[in-house]
């Protein structure tokens, strides 16, 4: 697993980035939610806190 950024993105903002990541919150910890992005739409709605979170890269199948 790879870190995708530590942006601290909001539920609103317009998604700079494509693919499938995880969740976390912005200490750091696993939130268990995966959301699929792309890029230039809006984040699909997630529940951690509505001040932001983070998202991790999951690697793809090898």
């Amino acid at each position: 697993m790879r870190i995708g950024s530590s942006h601290v993105y909001r539920p609103s903002e317009i998604v700079p980035l494509s693919g499938k990541y995880d969740v976390l919150t912005t200490s750091g910890s696993r939130t268990g939610e995966t959301v699929y992005c792309v890029k230039d739409g809006r984040f699909p709605v997630v529940d951690p806190p509505a001040y932001g979170f983070l998202l991790t890269q999951q690697d793809p199948p090898r």
